[in-house]
């Protein structure tokens, strides 16, 4: 009885970090993905020539 209270005890431990380690570091990756957003998108623009939002043509003015 001891031994099996033992090991659910463990797996509950085990499961609850987990999930609590899971919950953070997706919000760790989506508050970083935002702030990477814009810069990722200046990028394709640049480097494509249009615009990945509405697909317009970049005009250089140079």
């Amino acid at each position: 009885m001891k031994v099996t209270t033992l090991i659910l005890f463990i797996m509950i431990v085990f499961l609850f970090g987990y999930a609590l380690g899971r919950r953070i570091g997706l919000n760790e990756g989506r508050t970083q993905m935002e702030k990477m957003l814009p810069l990722f998108l200046k990028k394709e623009t640049l480097e494509n020539g249009t615009c990945v939002i509405c697909n317009s043509r970049v005009e250089d003015d140079a």
